[in-house]
């Protein structure tokens, strides 16, 4: 069965904003003659019917609120800057967009907890169409199923009533740290995966990937280390694991915090001796390619996430749209030689 035609087909198809078909479409002002006159075109080869229900529906307004609970704001940041583009363009529908970030520190801390089911509990009662949140698997969302509040995820997947997750490939991007590392250093090296959590999905997902990779491209897994995203943690634990394997030749940082462990390679004086793969772009790890500490990084692109998500939730709550369980987002290598497409 074909999916509905949409604004955004026509939007993809042509590569224009979603904004502007609806304004060629509608016969409102600042479409270039030319461009009003491709996607009218456009919208007659496709068969496009508009819908009469999200028609209806634009007239109200769609409030939606954006929930990012996190110890990295600079991480989180890109995420907020693709909603608020997409946001930007969904101006003409009245769609309004609220914000509840938790920066402060340690998510698990006490503080951090009240933070968030404070957030939820608000979201709960302010009558929101709907939520695009990071995945936290506590038990505050139930509010949000008995208030009929729609749920959607981006970065990480959560085992509560969701309408979609939108993520990135983790176990394709462990593939890729597996191959890099098989290139670089060769057949059986010694390597060490330094994780987030054991129980999130997302990162046994990308150890997975890790592992699957080495039945193709052979290289010797000494130890898995679980940091919790903390950086004291992490700076421990490579400590232990340099003086335990003396020989370690790579270790993938498959989170986002990689800082703990670059301090204690530094640390030891085996910056840029120690193969060092990690996750993601921040002011460290861009340094830290420039100076070739690191060797590579796997880039999930939060801010296509949280483009695509605020677009998708939109999508289900004006128009109904049934939006695939789950969104994967093609992961991406960043060398030394391409960082500067990466700012």
């Amino acid at each position: 069965m074909n999916k509905r035609v949409t604004i955004y087909t026509i939007a993809e198809k042509l590569g224009v904003s979603s904004t502007t078909v609806y304004r060629a479409l509608n016969n409102k002002p600042m479409v270039h003659a030319d461009t009003r006159k491709a996607i009218l075109k456009m919208a007659e080869r496709l068969s496009f019917k508009p819908n009469t229900i999200a028609r209806g529906l634009a007239r109200k307004v769609i409030r939606i609120a954006v929930l990012l609970y996190t110890n990295f704001p600079e991480f989180h940041s890109r995420i907020i800057d693709g909603v608020k583009e997409t946001a930007q363009e969904l101006k003409d529908y009245n769609v309004t967009v609220d914000y509840f970030v938790y920066n402060k520190g340690d998510t698990e801390s006490e503080e951090g907890r009240r933070s968030l089911s404070g957030a939820v509990s608000k979201i709960a009662k302010g009558k929101y169409s709907g939520l695009l949140a990071t995945g936290i698997d506590v038990n505050e969302y139930e509010i949000l199923k008995k208030n009929g509040i729609p749920l959607a995820f981006i970065v990480t997947d959560n085992n509560v009533e969701r309408r979609f997750c939108i993520r990135y490939n983790g176990f394709v991007a462990g593939m890729m740290a597996g191959e890099l590392f098989y290139w670089r250093l060769g057949a059986k090296a010694k390597v060490a995966v330094a994780s987030g959590f054991e129980h999130v999905e997302i990162h046994s997902e990308i150890l997975r990937g890790f592992k699957e990779q080495m039945t193709i491209t052979p290289l010797n897994l000494a130890a898995v280390m679980y940091n919790e995203d903390k950086e004291k943690l992490a700076y421990t634990n490579t400590n232990k694991l340099l003086k335990e394997h003396p020989d370690i030749k790579g270790i993938y940082v498959n989170s986002y915090n990689s800082k703990g462990v670059i301090r204690a390679i530094t640390a030891q004086g085996l910056a840029g001796k120690i193969c060092l793969i990690t996750s993601d772009i921040n002011s460290e790890i861009r340094r830290c390619l420039e100076q070739g500490i690191v060797m590579a990084t796997i880039f999930q692109n939060q801010y296509r996430q949280g483009r695509l998500g605020l677009r998708y939730l939109y999508q289900s709550i004006s128009e109904n749209e049934p939006v695939d369980d789950t969104v994967l987002i093609n992961p991406e290598i960043i060398f030394r030689s391409n960082l500067s497409l990466y700012g």
